[in-house]
C-alpha cells in the first residue's frame, strides 16, 4: 500500500459534507497538489451551499421586508 502523500492531509477547519468528500475523493485517487487544491475549493464550497441551505430551510425561501416579499439572499 502507497503511502500518503503529506499534502493530502485534511486542511484545517474542513468540517461536515465537505471533510466527507475529501475523505472519499483522497481514499479512491491519487492526486497531485494542482488537483487537491481544486478539491478543497470544492470541499469548502460544498460546506458553504450546506450551510445556506440549513438558514433557508429555516427562515424559508422567501422572507418579508420593507420592499415586501423577497426571496431568501441565501437563494440567490
Amino acid at each position: 500500500m502507497a503511502q500518503k502523500q503529506p499534502e493530502s492531509t485534511v486542511p484545517v477547519g474542513l468540517t461536515g459534507p465537505g471533510l466527507a468528500l475529501w475523505t472519499s475523493v483522497v481514499a479512491d485517487f491519487e492526486l497531485g497538489g494542482h488537483e487537491l487544491a481544486v478539491l478543497q475549493d470544492a470541499c469548502r464550497t460544498m460546506n458553504v451551499i450546506h450551510a445556506l441551505q440549513a438558514r433557508v430551510d429555516r427562515d424559508g425561501v422567501m422572507n418579508e421586508s420593507p420592499q415586501g416579499l423577497r426571496v431568501h439572499p441565501g437563494v440567490v
